[in-house]
C-alpha cells in the first residue's frame, strides 16, 4: 500500500484485500502515511509491537528490504491472533 491514506480510506476493497493478506499471514508493505492504515484497520500488534511480515517506511526505499525479507519467509504464522484474547503477535 503506497502513501495517500485518504485515497485508500475511500476504497473498502483495499481494506478487505489487506485484511485478507494479514489473516492469511502474508507479507504486507505500507509506505508513507499509508502505514497509518494498519492501525485504523486494526492490523497492529498489541502495545505497538512490530508485527512479523509487515514492512513500513516513509518511502519505498526504506520499506523494501524488510518487505523482501517478509516475502522470502512466505507466511508469518506467528502473526495469528491468540484465540482467547484476540491479541496479534
Amino acid at each position: 500500500v503506497v502513501g495517500g491514506k485518504s485515497i485508500w480510506m475511500k476504497l473498502p476493497d483495499a481494506k478487505d484485500f489487506v485484511s485478507d493478506a494479514f489473516r492469511h499471514s502474508k507479507a504486507i508493505a505500507c509506505v508513507g502515511d499509508a502505514a497509518d492504515l494498519l492501525g485504523i484497520w486494526g492490523l497492529t500488534g498489541s502495545e505497538g509491537r512490530t508485527v512479523p511480515g509487515v514492512a513500513t517506511g516513509r518511502n519505498a526505499k526504506h520499506a523494501t528490504p524488510a518487505f523482501i525479507d517478509a516475502i522470502a519467509a512466505h507466511r508469518h504464522w506467528e502473526r495469528e491472533a491468540d484465540p482467547l484474547t484476540g491479541d496479534i503477535g
